[in-house]
């Protein structure tokens, strides 16, 4: 009987150390990359009459910090150099407002295991964006044409810092230390880009298909 009670001890000690070992391994920080394609255009309300509102195409490209606080917990820092942008045409006029930001989402990350190196992800959070650049480019009555934002001649007006909402979801497949993830986001614009007219409403718009990893860099005890 004393033999079988010593057994279980052992076998529950070593449970309890395996755990509490998992558990530390689970609180990091980690640091990594992500990039990917970003689909994007705007909602405009009322529509501009005679004019179609079109998706353009752009990318992403960044740092990730990422900070694990449990298994199944954690909060994601991103900085990303983003584009986005909208097609528009009119009668004899197809033009497209190029516009590039460098974005700072914080989201609330949630992990759940679906494997032995395989979990389902799911985030959310606000997220800040910097205009660094904007151009309008395109053709009229067959004419190309391209121009900065600011130049004097046609001057877009525009708000130059910009919230949004992102969230979205993916898959994390662990890789050693390392995870490497795949996610698509969507980035809902809180900010009316509009200035130039108060009865508008010009909201950004955008999916982001997007891949990368983070390596842990130190463990929080």
């Amino acid at each position: 009987m004393r033999k079988q009670i010593v057994a279980v001890l052992a076998v529950v000690a070593v449970g309890t150390l395996c755990a509490s070992q998992v558990e530390a391994q689970s609180k990091s920080i980690g640091l990594g990359l992500r990039g990917g394609l970003n689909l994007s255009t705007v909602s405009w309300s009322p529509p501009p009459p005679g004019e179609e509102i079109n998706s353009k195409t752009g990318f992403h490209a960044g740092v990730v910090v990422a900070l694990d606080l449990h298994e199944f917990f954690g909060i994601e820092i991103d900085g990303l150099y983003t584009q986005q942008g909208f097609n528009s045409v009119s009668t004899g006029v197809d033009a497209n407002l190029n516009g590039a930001y460098i974005q700072v989402p914080l989201l609330l990350k949630g992990r759940y295991p679906v494997g032995s190196s395989v979990a389902i992800r799911i985030m959310g959070g606000p997220a800040i964006e910097f205009e660094v650049g904007c151009t309008v480019s395109g053709t009229v009555s067959g004419i190309e044409a391209s121009f900065d934002c600011d130049d004097p001649a046609v001057v877009v007006e525009r708000k130059n810092t910009l919230w949004s909402l992102m969230f979205g979801g993916g898959l994390g497949i662990n890789a050693g230390p390392a995870t490497v993830f795949v996610d698509v986001l969507y980035d809902l614009g809180l900010t009316n880009l509009a200035l130039d007219s108060p009865d508008e409403t010009v909201k950004s718009r955008t999916w982001m298909f997007s891949a990368g990893f983070s390596y842990p860099v130190a463990i929080l005890q």
